[in-house]
């Protein structure tokens, strides 16, 4: 008798040492599905492929010493168990929705196919895959996350301040839609009529009258087979759109607009069209009402630099200096002469403290308090404040409330170092003046001491 003489079962042959049990390996971890093989009796394990271990979440190592009641616990367990031991009419065992724990997590439905191994039957290899419902329950579950996932960057759009929102929205539109084509007419601010954004075809009007608008504020569908009877409907006809939605943009009160989306196969329309149309269309409606807001901020901030340009010369004109404080008596505002001469660059007093600016041995700021309190002007001359650099001068100072509720304070410094030199000058040449005629009436003397004793 040969000594290399195989055993008559062929499953024996199949699970032996290497390299039958190596080749079943192999060959079992190149399918997709997950394939494990229990003994006849149904209670042990005696091999899987690598597609069942990702299936369960075992490794390798454990599944040699799992039982197959571990895989299907309990009571439905022992009845999958008992169906798969049990003669079956036909050749193959389809068992659906059987309920399989893994290694981790929640238990899995899946469906089983089991085959006899020999003859008569000396194991059962069955094919596991999950189970219809579960994988139309996953398909719903990656669809919906995919739906969040653009929602949400189409609503991050409008926070967006690089670039128009409303193109990145109608873009993400036709993800969520599965549309072939999705645009919108808006209203212009330019011309009475409504202009088409987005991407329609060709053979749809890059504009439309507001009276042919009116039927579509509120929700309307068109699919091939019924009469086209808006000019939208026809164009959708003409190029080659099977079924065609629109949603109107704002309110009857606030209406700016319709969106418009269009589908090349009926089928393609997901169930949910409507409510993502609403969606999408209120998506849209703050987009252009941004956009709006947008330009007329633009417009607004122009005017307001081209009033700062202006202001910004008219001050640095005047000679005197100027300066603007908040209600907490800080610079918010100073002219080109009154940062000269304190002695500061162009904008430097900005957010100073006024007491830290206009430095001197007379404290100001019983003043300011009183114009302001009093909402009246306020003047006080003879000052002398200090330059940044310590040197004195002389200096007049006039307030005024100005502003909303006149909660700031206009500040006009006049710098008196001019006119006070005049009048040290003119001091100085009068004194000089009155030195002259005393000593010219002194030389008078002194040249006639005889006729003075005479007259005397």
């Amino acid at each position: 008798m040969p000594t290399n003489a195989q055993p008559a079962n062929p499953i024996a042959r199949l699970f032996r040492p290497d390299p039958s049990r190596d080749l079943f390996r192999v060959l079992a971890d190149s399918l997709g599905e997950a394939v494990f093989v229990l003994n006849n009796n149904a209670d042990s394990l005696l091999a899987c492929n690598h597609a069942f271990l990702l299936l369960s979440g075992y490794g390798r190592a454990e599944v040699e010493n799992l039982s197959p009641g571990d895989l299907f616990p309990g009571v439905p367990g022992e009845s999958t168990l008992a169906q798969l031991t049990s003669p079956w009419e036909g050749p193959e065992l389809r068992l659906e929705q059987t309920a399989l724990k893994p290694r981790q997590g929640e238990i899995l439905l899946v469906d089983l196919s089991g085959y006899g191994v020999g003859s008569p039957r000396a194991a059962i290899l069955v094919k596991a895959r999950l189970s219809r419902e579960r994988l139309e329950q996953d398909d719903r579950a990656r669809t919906q996350g995919r739906l969040l996932q653009t929602m949400a960057e189409a609503t991050a759009a409008l926070l967006d301040t690089t670039s128009p929102p409303l193109p990145s929205i109608l873009n993400h539109a036709r993800a969520l839609l599965s549309a072939d084509s999705v645009g919108l007419y808006r209203v212009s601010a330019a011309a009475p009529d409504y202009t088409l954004e987005g991407l329609l075809p060709e053979e749809f009007p890059s504009s439309l009258p507001s009276t042919a608008l009116d039927p579509l504020q509120r929700p309307s569908s068109w699919a091939l087979g019924q009469r086209p009877e808006h000019p939208l409907h026809k164009a959708a006809r003409a190029s080659g759109l099977n079924a065609l939605r629109s949603a109107p943009l704002g309110s009857p009160i606030a209406w700016i607009g319709v969106l418009v989306a269009g589908w090349h196969e009926q089928d393609q329309v997901p169930a949910e069209a409507d409510a993502l149309m609403s969606l999408i269309a209120n998506l849209c409606h703050e987009a252009v009402l941004l956009g709006v807001r947008s330009a007329s901020l633009a417009t607004l901030q122009q005017g307001l630099d081209d009033l700062e340009a202006e202001l910004r010369v008219q001050s640095g004109a005047v000679s005197e200096g100027i300066l603007v404080l908040d209600p907490d008596l800080r610079v918010v505002r100073a002219n080109a002469p009154a940062a000269a001469l304190l002695g500061y660059q162009d904008k430097e007093m900005i957010g100073l403290a006024v007491q830290d600016v206009l430095v001197g041995p007379t404290d100001v700021l019983a003043t300011l308090l009183d114009a302001r309190g009093h909402e009246r002007r306020a003047e006080q001359s003879g000052l002398t404040f200090h330059h940044r650099d310590g040197t004195p001068f002389p200096a007049q100072l006039r307030a005024a409330p100005i502003g909303p509720g006149r909660s700031r304070l206009l500040v006009v410094l006049s710098d008196r170092s001019e006119r006070q030199a005049i009048a040290d000058q003119t001091e100085v040449l009068a004194q000089r003046a009155l030195l002259g005629e005393v000593s010219a009436i002194f030389a008078h003397e002194v040249r006639n001491p005889i006729n003075n004793i005479s007259t005397g």
